[in-house]
């Protein structure tokens, strides 16, 4: 288990060539990542019981083939910037692993839910592309650009996004580095996660409210 840091950045398709071009990643302080495509899948029960718990619970295709399990649980985001924990494991197939959600880790609220309770609530299908950054202070820090869509039932929306995730150093070297892009690309702080975003599309699709 980890405690994911990260900031999160909406950026328009237009400042998408611009952003790339950067000096900051062009620099030999920055190593290149280079490019995947995620695949991911959310589950929840019919009455949203996780979301109503803020947490997400997803299965994720990566670029080399790899299925991967997520649990991220309740947390904080102000001004883009979040943190939660985190667990991960590698699975051998699409198939979510129900055994890994002990009770050390899953809410006590949702201990009553059972395998067959959860089903794929929405999904997310983006290219990610990726940079590590080391500043001088020490502090390595990724950033990610996503491109690609949300889809919850009949509903879709575009990722446009820039994630910056604290690897090493300290919350206020996240926020000078977040401060230092914004001088040269226009990025909007965003508290909304794609899986939020994807509940949002799903209950107004549904014509009721996220949350009730």
């Amino acid at each position: 288990m980890g405690a994911e840091t990260e900031l999160k950045l909406a950026i328009s398709g237009k400042d998408v060539a611009e952003f790339r071009q950067l000096s900051l990643l062009n620099s030999e302080t920055s190593q290149y990542e280079g490019k995947q495509q995620l695949v991911n899948h959310y589950y929840d029960t019919t009455d949203q019981q996780l979301h109503k718990q803020r947490v997400a619970l997803r299965t994720r295709l990566t670029g080399d083939g790899q299925w991967l399990q997520t649990l991220k649980t309740r947390g904080n985001s102000v001004d883009g910037l979040s943190v939660r924990g985190e667990w991960e494991w590698p699975l051998k197939s699409s198939e979510l692993d129900f055994t890994c959600l002990t009770a050390d880790i899953w809410p006590e609220p949702l201990q009553r839910i059972k395998p067959a309770d959860l089903n794929v609530v929405l999904s997310t299908n983006f290219e990610r592309e990726s940079w590590l950054v080391t500043l001088a202070s020490g502090a390595a820090i990724e950033i990610a650009l996503d491109i690609g869509s949300i889809v919850a039932g009949d509903a879709q929306q575009p990722i446009r996004e820039v994630e910056l995730e604290l690897k090493q150093g300290l919350v206020d070297d996240l926020k000078g580095l977040a401060d230092e892009l914004m001088k040269f690309i226009h990025l909007v702080p965003c508290d909304l996660s794609k899986a939020e975003r994807g509940y949002l599309l799903l209950n107004i699709g549904n014509g009721s409210e996220a949350n009730e």
